[in-house]
């Protein structure tokens, strides 16, 4: 348990019965599935457009652009080019 960071489980007797607790690891603050996936893609396929991103995430672009909208106030992303022919990068 320790030597992927989580703390060891805690053990608890009761009446003749033993409660494990495990602890789970911390989440990213509130990042739904959706954008851990999107900023994988953009990291991997760095310099993609909304249409192109929101095909490969079966969502649908107005879903998309929310998800970019995060990114970028989060500083993670950034939008390099023109807006006809630019693409979404990792920071």
């Amino acid at each position: 348990m320790q030597t992927v960071g989580l703390p060891l489980p805690t053990l608890h007797e009761h009446t003749g019965s033993v409660l494990m607790t495990f602890m789970l690891p911390k989440q990213l603050g509130g990042v739904s599935e959706g954008v851990s996936a999107l900023v994988a893609l953009i990291t991997q396929h760095q310099g993609m457009r909304v249409p192109a991103l929101a095909e490969v995430l079966n969502t649908s672009p107005k879903n998309l652009e929310r998800w970019l909208k995060q990114l970028r106030e989060a500083g993670q992303i950034e939008f390099i080019g023109s807006p006809k022919t630019g693409g979404y990068y990792p920071k």
